[in-house]
């Protein structure tokens, strides 16, 4: 009886079962790692975090982090003020409050002014699931009587930009330069945040060595040690020390003033200096032409922290060209035919925009007798009469409409 084959389906030669347990064990021996912690970035420090008196109120202003410590983005987290009002340990005793922030917003709080001497304290650090940011350095501030308010403020076009007046406070308060003096209590600040303005003391000069007692000289009196003079030997040299100078802090100064300056509409921004003005005027050279904006103004008794006045009476304006050109020159008239031909020298004012060509006969007044637009610089009066003199001047005019003085005159006949 035969025996019937296997079907080459239902089994393998046994070198094939060999290349695949072998490619199989390769594949479970590659070497695993250690596993990885999930990411848990930290967010950036809290930046800009500035405490201030304006008025009757107190700001408190900061801008939040973009970016973790690694670089990701963050998205909207939390950002804990830490506030204390009065003395005590900051660390131990200072109140939390928690505000939400979007990444990189400024944000900008005020709050009634609290009562006058009170030392405020406040510090920020944000928090992205309970991973906490670098605490920003402390900024404080004693609360101080808010000082008087500007007033009369009026805006008027300048040559250059919006010129500004006001009347200022009668008594005027004086503003306080900050100094770098160092603080009499640790810890505790100037009456207005800042270290106060005590002089630095110089450190006393170390103690000149002493020498034994020389025959005549009692006991009890030491005798200092003396270096010879150079190249005198036996005579002692006894130069002079230079005194150490002693820092003196600048005293304050009497008066002080911010602008502030919008756009209309729009909010206010920074003082348009960041030193304030003693003067009651000011000139606002960078408005835009064509723009409408307004002002107010404060005055200044600290600028680190910052304690200024309630704002001014505001005064909003058009900014408007009113500077004319200047007038043309290198005028000529000579005889052509059909007339005369005045002509002149091009005008560099950036904003030019025509000429005006006057025409004076004898005994008469100047008389416009006609226009030429840029770029062109001659114009041919073919309504001169024969034998007439005239007498001709040439203006510049903008493109505001303000017209320069006359140029100098050029008399013809034709």
């Amino acid at each position: 009886m035969g025996h019937d084959p296997q079907p080459a389906s239902r089994s393998l030669p046994g070198r094939s079962w060999l290349v695949i347990g072998v490619a199989l064990l390769a594949l479970g021996c590659g070497k695993r790692g250690d596993p990885l912690p999930p990411l848990r970035p930290t967010p950036q420090p809290v930046m800009g975090l500035t405490l201030s008196q304006r008025g009757s109120e107190l700001t408190i202003e900061f801008v939040a982090p973009r970016q973790s410590t690694d670089g990701a983005r963050l998205p909207v987290l939390d950002i804990e003020l830490l506030r204390l009002d009065g003395e005590g340990d900051f660390g131990k005793t200072a109140k939390v409050e928690v505000r939400k922030a979007a990444p990189g917003e400024h944000l900008r709080f005020s709050e009634p002014l609290p009562p006058v001497g009170t030392w405020i304290r406040v510090a920020a650090r944000a928090v992205q699931k309970e991973r906490k940011s670098v605490q920003t350095p402390v900024a404080s501030l004693t609360v101080q009587e808010p000082p008087p308010v500007p007033s009369g403020l009026v805006a008027r076009p300048g040559a250059v930009g919006v010129r500004l007046a006001w009347s200022a406070p009668d008594p005027m308060p004086c503003w306080v330069v900050p100094t770098l003096a160092p603080s009499p209590t640790p810890g505790r600040p100037g009456p207005l945040g800042a270290p106060p303005s005590a002089p630095l003391q110089a450190p006393p000069p170390p103690p000149a060595p002493l020498l034994p007692p020389t025959p005549g000289t009692p006991p009890s009196q030491p005798v200092p040690a003396t270096p010879p003079a150079a190249g005198i030997p036996g005579v002692a040299a006894t130069p002079a020390p230079a005194p150490t100078p002693t820092p003196v802090p600048m005293p304050p100064r009497v008066g002080g003033f911010r602008v502030y300056r919008r756009a209309d509409p729009g909010t206010f921004g920074l003082a348009l200096a960041p030193l304030p003005t003693e003067s009651s005027s000011y000139d606002d050279t960078t408005a835009v032409l064509g723009s409408r904006v307004c002002y107010v103004v404060r005055t200044v008794v600290s600028t680190d922290p910052v304690v200024e006045s309630d704002a001014s009476n505001e005064v909003c304006l058009a900014v408007e060209d009113v500077t004319a050109p200047a007038p043309p020159t290198g005028l000529t008239t000579l005889p052509g035919d059909g007339g005369l031909e005045v002509s002149w020298s091009p005008s560099t004012e950036p904003d030019l925009a025509v000429y005006r060509v006057y025409r004076a006969a004898r005994g008469e007044s100047p008389a416009r007798v006609g226009e030429v637009a840029k770029p062109a610089t001659s114009f041919r009066d073919s309504a001169a009469v024969a034998g007439q003199r005239y007498r001709y001047t040439v203006t510049a005019v903008d493109a505001a409409g303000n017209e320069s003085p006359p140029s100098a005159a050029s008399e013809a006949s034709p």
